[in-house]
């Protein structure tokens, strides 16, 4: 009895100590920003906007490229950059008749970076501001494509200027 005791208490002891070293966020999009990074808000020359990150699609291979506008306004330019899964797609289907997207890729597969959204702002005249930084990693084997989707209601039209901080 007390050797089971001994021997759950250890097991426990390990998971724990286990799962702290393992705590911080493991998806790009899953880390907190920092509030200082955020720009502020001067009353009406900039709106926030909110976006949903569309996380399940990857860069195909094929695209050797990164596109000079990260604005996509149709499906077909959008599956001619990204993939996914069929189950995935079924379930995060972007509907561009109401939204388009801000994609933001790497200019290299070879490094393994996340893009750290920061803010994205309504901006006069007819400007959509995405500020964000790259956070980088190690090199990395295979040729995927570091990215970032982002879906926005068309009620935020306008030009999309990329803000990148350092």
């Amino acid at each position: 009895m007390k050797k089971t005791k001994y021997l759950f208490a250890g097991a426990a002891a390990a998971f724990f100590m286990l799962s702290a070293c393992n705590s911080g966020p493991q998806n790009a999009h899953d880390q907190t920003i920092d509030p200082s990074l955020e720009e502020p808000s001067t009353g009406g020359d900039n709106m926030h906007i909110d976006y949903e990150v569309a996380d399940h699609f990857l860069v195909k291979h094929t695209v050797k490229e990164v596109p000079s506008n990260p604005k996509i306004e149709t499906k077909e330019e959008f599956d001619g950059i990204f993939y996914c899964t069929e189950e995935d797609k079924e379930k995060h289907e972007i509907d561009f008749s109401k939204n388009y997207v801000i994609a933001v890729m790497a200019q290299s597969p070879d490094v393994r970076t996340t893009v750290q959204p920061i803010s994205l702002r309504d901006s006069e005249p007819d400007e959509v501001v995405f500020t964000y930084r790259w956070v980088s990693g190690s090199e990395q084997p295979d040729t995927t494509r570091s990215s970032i989707v982002l879906v926005v209601d068309k009620k935020h039209n306008g030009t999309v200027i990329l803000n990148e901080m350092e």
